[in-house]
């Protein structure tokens, strides 16, 4: 009410300063602009959104609008008010028959775009009234980009009516009542833009955040084409982390505002540039086309990678780019993300650069679950759904030296998910780095509380090949764990026999810079591919475990149970232990035990559990062995 009030008060006043400017013949029309001016400000800002534009006019708002609008028809300051979206030409709200305000013209969309009202003379064909329609463009998102055309009917004898009477209150002391009012609604406005602004735009570089792509990404992708398809660029920077770590998070914080403004520089206007949080940007292109979409791409590759000056110091970073097209690689921001991301991964594999999503990267299995559950598990990781198992490997003489770590998924709709539920997809994205991160602080940390409680296991965590050609592994791996109060000698990494494949020296590069630390270094799934038996040789491997597939043909195939004697013995031969994973029966495991290996690991003997029942489980196990052990000797 109060500020319904306000807004008559600004209108009647507001043209009465103009009454005393100039004659009231020749300044109607630019009184009632003003007035209108008001209108949009105190009534459409406070009830419509840009979803409610781009979308679809929300009953609350709805309602509102028209309370708003009664309230000033009764104090005779409005006949009317229509508002046309102008992203589809379609009609949001209007509280008389739209054909009175005549037709959505080229010549008012035109004035519109470019910011301009008009005006023109209309008549109410049922009572012959005579109104002024103003148009009056609308900007919804505070960017300065017209979404909306605001056309609003005004009684052309309370026009002038209202100027005369703004005279003589004027002359009567009202203009101390205008400046007054006049600054609280400008304050009021500031602050509700401030807020606005706040809320879609990131307070360190000044680019748009999550909430504004998402607003941005509904009539881009709402108008995207084949012919004329819509981009979402998706870049992480390459070396910022190591600039951060070096010369603070001050520098950090100056680098990510230089490259944000290189960024949105290279855009030209082009899309809307989006820092999506850390060194993680997005670039939305809503009408650039597959051409015009990987020249910003270029475009933005080349503006990062130029020298910035920090405190005096020169520094250059790079960006991988991942590129997605709409509607060809998806209809909705959450998988054009997805896409993005997994080209953005291919990208930093191949050193930066730009590349295009590619359909072949989401992989044979991404059609399935995968695909449908990795849009989530970001909101996951976050919320605290992600949870660790761990499993026992036992010695042949049935001790207890290590536990593994099993990412587990606490799904609110699907219950608990394991590794392979989710992870393949992971690991073609640049999530696996955050994932990995909190599996290694998550399970380093259980695992000093469990060695501080009198037990003394090792901790066993297979990482991904994305991990190990990662050149910051071992600096995170041994941080982690110092931070944690966990020994290094009380922890073991292990690859999967694949990971050998993916870059040779490398890998073995890397391996060898665990295992100077004193982290022990295993080889996963032995015997499942073709395993690089000199990368072995150089590398220093500890542990060789040799895939369930082979262990579950035991029982119908002589030749896989040679091939496991044949894997066991090499591994003694390379001075290697030996262990065999998914032992499933009693009689699987005193086969194996016969044949030679060093540990066993599956159901058969113990099933994978919860972080919080392994103090327990270590408790009673070892309590089980010294009894047993007490019986023997007696």
């Amino acid at each position: 009410m109060l500020l319904a009030v306000l807004v008559v008060v600004l209108a009647t006043l507001g043209a009465g300063v103009y009454a005393l400017e100039q004659q009231i013949r020749t300044r109607t029309l630019d009184s009632a602009l003003q007035g209108v001016v008001i209108i949009s400000s105190l009534v459409i800002d406070r009830s419509v959104t840009l979803d409610d534009i781009t979308v679809r006019l929300h009953p609350a708002n709805r309602a509102q609008l028209d309370t708003d609008v009664v309230l000033l028809q009764q104090k005779g300051e409005l006949r009317g008010l229509m508002i046309w979206s102008l992203t589809d030409d379609r009609l949001v709200y209007a509280d008389f028959d739209h054909q009175l305000a005549g037709p959505l013209t080229a010549a008012r969309r035109a004035a519109a775009l470019v910011g301009h009202p008009t005006a023109a003379s209309a008549t109410d064909p049922g009572t012959g009234e005579k109104l002024l329609a103003v148009s009056y463009p609308y900007d919804a998102n505070g960017d300065g980009i017209v979404d909306a055309l605001a056309v609003v009917l005004l009684p052309r004898r309370g026009v002038d009516t209202s100027i005369a009477r703004s005279t003589h209150l004027l002359y009567g002391g009202g203009l101390f009542v205008l400046l007054v009012a006049i600054a609280g609604v400008l304050l009021v406005r500031r602050r509700q833009r401030d807020q606005d602004h706040a809320a879609v735009h990131d307070p360190l570089t000044g680019l748009g955040n999550r909430e504004k792509l998402r607003r941005a990404a509904v009539p881009a992708l709402a108008h995207a084409t084949e012919a004329r398809p819509a981009g979402l660029l998706l870049l992480d920077l390459d070396g910022f982390k190591g600039i951060n770590d070096s010369l603070g998070h001050h520098a950090g914080d100056q680098l990510l505002a230089a490259v944000a403004a290189a960024i949105d520089r290279a855009c030209q206007g082009a899309g809307t540039a989006i820092r999506l949080g850390g060194d993680e940007f997005a670039v939305l292109l809503p009408r650039t086309g597959t051409a015009g979409t990987l020249a910003v791409a270029q475009a933005v590759s080349e503006a990062v990678r130029h020298p910035v000056v920090l405190d005096g110091l020169t520094v250059e970073v790079g960006a991988s780019i991942g590129v997605a097209l709409a509607p060809a690689d998806g209809t909705d921001l959450s998988t054009l993300l997805q896409r993005a991301d997994q080209a953005m991964y291919r990208a930093k594999q191949r050193g930066g650069g730009v590349v295009r999503h590619d359909p072949a990267d989401t992989g044979p299995e991404a059609g399935g679950m995968h695909v449908t559950l990795l849009p989530q598990l970001r909101n996951a990781l976050e919320d605290g759904q992600l949870e660790l198992h761990y499993q026992p490997i036992f010695t042949a003489a049935g001790d207890v030296r290590d536990l593994e770590a099993l990412l587990r998924w606490n799904h609110p709709e699907y219950g608990l998910l394991t590794a392979s539920d989710f992870l393949p997809a992971v690991k073609q994205t640049s999530l696996i780095h955050p994932l990995t991160e909190w599996m290694l602080r998550t399970s380093t940390a259980e695992a000093a509380g469990w060695r501080s409680a009198g037990h003394d296991v090792r901790l066993v965590v297979n990482l991904a090949t994305q991990n190990l050609v990662d050149d910051a592994l071992p600096e995170l791996v041994t941080g982690i764990a110092e931070t944690a109060g966990l020994p290094l000698s009380a922890l073991s990494i292990e690859f999967r026999e694949a990971t050998l494949a993916a870059d040779p020296p490398r890998v073995a590069a890397a391996l060898t810079r665990l295992a100077d630390t004193g982290i022990a270094v295993g080889l996963d799934n032995v015997g499942a591919g073709t395993t690089h038996w000199l990368t072995v040789a150089r590398a220093p491997v500890s542990r060789l475990k040799i895939d369930r597939e082979l262990v579950r043909l035991l029982p119908e195939s002589l030749a896989a149970e040679r091939i496991v004697a044949g894997l066991v013995r090499i591994a003694a031969d390379l001075g290697l232990t030996s262990v065999v994973v998914g032992v499933e029966s009693r009689a699987s495991a005193d086969r194996l035990i016969a044949l030679g290996v060093d540990g066993l690991q599956g159901y058969a003997l113990c099933r994978p559990m919860p972080a919080g029942k392994v103090p327990n489980w270590l408790s009673a196990w070892q309590l089980a062995r010294s009894s047993a052990s007490e019986v023997a000797a007696s």
